[in-house]
């Protein structure tokens, strides 16, 4: 997923706050000693996940730099070197935006890392939290981590070593973004613009240059970005199994085979009055007569189905469907009308030549936010998917009936929260 858009929530973002200690304080010579990591989502520090280590340096540690962090010789002799620990960095941050105190620094120090272990080096989108202050406390003496920290009313927890200075600047990160809305910045795009009138500001009053700003990562990918547009032009009924193949609870394993054979088909529905609909696959009878030989063939399916049957609306885009095969791993939907009666099936063989993208699992996610930073991330979608679909030529109209489709489930899914 391309998580930093322009139009997204800054509620919504999935960051990583970062801090590292280090030899000295020159990025061109300084060399890591140890990496602090903790993970935000959905609006939240995630305190249990955190990335920790120490890391010998292969240099000795300069006495002043011990003095600040406490970190000595003695204490890194047996731990991994960066090059030892990068991978599960790596993994750990993924895809998302890193957020720190002179980030920019911990970035070159990094860089130079990865030089170092002769590993590759990837851009990182970053966000400095002294800027977020700048902005959203201009009032402030002090932007230094302790003065941004104290003027939030967070108390710093093992300061000067890297978990503790990330955790601080994740939770001073998290206490901005409503001080950040009342100066009128929500989202990722309007913060770039907000950093870069502050950049201009403070580059005239010195007589400085001003640097053109970096492209956001949309601004890079989204032209890379093919979809397949037949999921976005075609609703469930165009794909559909109907009728449905049903059976009865009391039908035997001998006859659902029967069934399944003679239909060409992997799934037979099973109406329960009553009680949720229920479906035997081909998969449980083969399980049924794996585990019971050939007794199984005269027990009733009602013995190894499954219950609740995940089902669609017929109106529904196609993409939706795909998206909640995805969410849930299976590979049959039943197909409901507006009433929720039973009218088709829906299989992965319907759609196998429709492969799912990203976007694609757009409307599922909508219809399982369970939070406002969920909602966010799904809204902050929705120009990317415009744009891809005008950029495979898909008419407008459709394009309309997609967009507004998911702007009426997000109102509706954000009005329950």
């Amino acid at each position: 997923m391309v998580n930093a858009v322009y139009s997204m929530p800054l509620v919504g973002i999935d960051a990583v706050a970062l801090n590292t200690e280090t030899t000295g304080l020159d990025a061109k010579t300084a060399r890591v000693v140890q990496i602090g990591s903790v993970r935000i989502a959905s609006g939240a520090l995630r305190q249990h996940e955190l990335f920790d280590r120490l890391v010998n340096p292969g240099v000795p540690i300069p006495a002043r730099s011990s003095e600040v962090h406490g970190i000595r010789d003695g204490d890194v002799s047996g731990s991994p070197a960066f090059g030892d620990v990068a991978a599960e960095l790596e993994r750990f941050v993924g895809g998302a935006i890193l957020i720190g105190h002179t980030i920019d620094y911990d970035l070159a120090v990094l860089r130079r890392e990865y030089e170092i272990a002769g590993r590759a080096w990837k851009e990182m989108r970053s966000l400095d939290l002294r800027h977020l202050a700048r902005i959203a406390t201009p009032g402030n003496a002090r932007y230094d981590l302790d003065g941004v920290c104290e003027a939030l009313g967070i108390k710093i927890e093992g300061r000067h070593t890297a978990i503790g200075n990330a955790l601080a600047a994740g939770s001073a990160f998290l206490a901005l973004v409503p001080l950040l809305k009342k100066q009128g910045v929500h989202t990722l795009g309007e913060l770039a613009a907000a950093i870069r009138a502050l950049s201009e500001r403070e580059a005239a009053a010195g007589g400085g240059l001003i640097a053109a700003p970096l492209p956001l990562a949309s601004d890079r990918v989204h032209s890379l970005v093919k979809v397949d547009s037949f999921p976005y032009r075609h609703r469930v009924r165009d794909v559909m199994s109907s009728p449905p193949v049903t059976a009865s609870e009391d039908t035997t394993i001998r006859e659902a085979a029967g069934l399944l054979i003679e239909k060409r088909i992997s799934s037979l529905l099973v109406p329960a009055p009553g009680k949720p609909h229920g479906i035997v696959t081909e998969r449980d009878v083969l399980r049924a007569i794996t585990a019971h030989g050939a007794a199984a063939f005269e027990r009733p399916i009602g013995d190894f189905l499954s219950r609740p049957l995940h089902t669609v609306e017929e109106s529904a885009f196609v993409y939706r469907a795909i998206g909640r095969m995805d969410r849930l791993s299976i590979r049959h939907l039943g197909v409901v009308d507006e009433q929720g009666a039973l009218v088709g099936a829906l299989t992965t063989r319907n759609l196998l030549r429709h492969r799912a993208t990203t976007a694609m699992m757009l409307g599922d996610r909508i219809d399982t936010a369970q939070d406002v930073a969920t909602i966010a991330q799904a809204w902050s979608q929705l120009p990317l998917m415009a744009r891809m679909l005008l950029d495979e030529q898909v008419d407008a109209r459709v394009i309309a009936a997609v967009i507004s489709s998911e702007i009426a489930a997000i109102t509706r899914r954000a009005a329950q929260f």
